[in-house]
C-alpha cells in the first residue's frame, strides 16, 4: 500500500511539473496553454506539501513571480497586468514557498496595501441614523 501511495505521488508531482512553462517559469492552468499567477501559486503549494519542488526550474519560477511586480508594489496575474489583492496573495505566497522572501520589496508592497484598506461605517441603530461607528472589519478593496 505504501508503495502505491508514493507512485501516485510521483505520478501527481510529474503532472503538476509538466505544467511549467520552460521558457519563462510560470505554470499553465489547462491544456490550453493559459497562464496565470493563481496556476503558478496552486502548483508551488501542491508540489511543497508533496516535497517535489526539486522537479521544476526554481530559479525560473521565481524570475516569472518577481517579473509580475509592478511599479506600485502590488502583483498581477502576468507580466505586465494590473495590480490585484487576489494576485499579490498568490505571488507573496508563492515567494514564501520558495523562500524568496527577499524578492519582495516589502516598503512597496506595505504601501500598495495600505493604500487599499478601507474603512466601512455602519449606521448606529437610532431613530435618527445620525452617527455613524466604524466597523474594524480589516477589509481590502471594499470587502471584509
Amino acid at each position: 500500500a505504501e508503495q502505491q501511495l508514493e507512485h501516485k505521488r510521483n505520478k501527481i508531482i510529474q503532472f503538476v511539473a509538466s505544467l511549467q512553462n520552460k521558457k519563462d517559469g510560470s505554470f499553465t492552468g489547462d491544456r490550453w496553454g493559459e497562464t496565470d499567477t493563481r496556476f503558478t501559486y496552486a502548483a508551488l503549494n501542491a508540489l511543497s506539501l508533496l516535497n517535489g519542488l526539486h522537479c521544476i526550474d526554481v530559479a525560473q519560477c521565481k524570475h516569472y513571480l518577481v517579473q509580475c511586480r509592478n511599479f506600485d508594489g502590488g502583483f498581477g496575474t502576468k507580466p505586465n497586468a494590473e495590480s490585484h489583492s487576489g494576485m499579490v496573495f498568490c505571488c507573496v505566497a508563492s515567494l514564501a514557498i520558495l523562500d524568496a522572501y527577499d524578492l519582495i520589496e516589502v516598503d512597496v508592497l506595505n504601501w500598495w496595501l495600505c493604500e487599499r484598506q478601507v474603512l466601512k461605517l455602519r449606521h448606529l441603530e437610532d431613530a435618527t441614523h445620525a452617527a455613524a461607528k466604524p466597523l474594524n472589519n480589516g477589509g481590502l478593496n471594499g470587502r471584509p
